[in-house]
């Protein structure tokens, strides 16, 4: 199961973040965020595509993972972000 993504800048590619493994690719960040956002993905920041459904809390500017890993949270992003939470959530007890 995918926990996250996060784009590579100095290699050009985007690792694949799973329960177990990293996978590496070669994919524009902006497509593949069109393709995961309907399953639960959502942008924490510049190059950062998280599951959802891996999130433990939210501390400041940073998420906390189910698996213990963090990623960071733009302070511009967090309103949106907490909302597309918020609507995932809501969306999964209906």
């Amino acid at each position: 199961e995918i926990v996250y993504f996060e784009y590579l800048k100095m290699q050009k590619e985007i690792k694949i973040v799973t329960l177990k493994n990293e996978f590496f690719f070669s994919e524009p960040m902006n497509e593949l965020e069109k393709r995961m956002k309907p399953l639960g993905f959502e942008i924490s920041c510049r190059g950062i595509l998280v599951n959802l459904e891996r999130i433990s809390r939210i501390q400041r500017n940073n998420i906390l993972l189910d698996t213990g890993s963090t990623v960071p949270l733009s302070q511009r992003r967090v309103t949106e972000f907490k909302g597309s939470m918020n609507e995932y959530i809501h969306d999964s007890f209906h």
